[in-house]
């Protein structure tokens, strides 16, 4: 059963602060999404310890009315110039959080089901917003949640 789109259509950029406004609001007392969006955000914040600059497309039933989503889709946007200068400890990190032999390592501990693309590569960009851009069906448009991550 498909599930309404929470975004109609386009792209929404929102921060950390707004994933309980966004994703759970909506749903009152959701559990399943209370427990997601803490893992997500325990997963960002992994993220940020790279030090450098990632989009983040959040979709999947977590960005839809489906009130007990399973996981959290999402695609990290990252240059290959800023991945290729990272030191061997936060390469270390980089492969842990993903490289695609270590998704299923990644869904278990954080329920993200991640996809690493090159940010500047304009015909993944197409592939993934029509991944992202529709329903399951390819009938319905929707939209696609971002975050821009900065190192800390």
């Amino acid at each position: 059963m498909d599930y309404a789109p929470l975004l109609a259509d386009g792209f929404q950029e929102i921060g950390i602060w707004q994933l309980d406004q966004c994703f759970l609001e909506p749903f009152k007392e959701s559990h399943r999404r209370l427990h997601l969006i803490r893992q997500f955000r325990d997963f960002l914040d992994e993220l940020q310890k790279l030090g450098i600059p990632l989009e983040v497309w959040i979709d999947g039933s977590f960005t839809t009315r489906k009130p007990e989503p399973e996981d959290v889709d999402i695609i990290v946007w990252a240059r290959e110039a800023d991945c290729e200068a990272l030191d061997s400890r936060k390469g270390i990190l980089f492969d842990q959080m993903l490289h695609r032999d270590n998704r299923e390592r990644v869904k278990i501990l954080y329920n993200v089901d991640v996809n690493l693309a090159n940010a500047e590569s304009a015909e993944r960009r197409d592939y993934w917003l029509k991944q992202f851009g529709s329903d399951r069906s390819k009938l319905t448009n929707k939209g696609i949640y971002t975050l821009s991550l900065r190192h800390v």
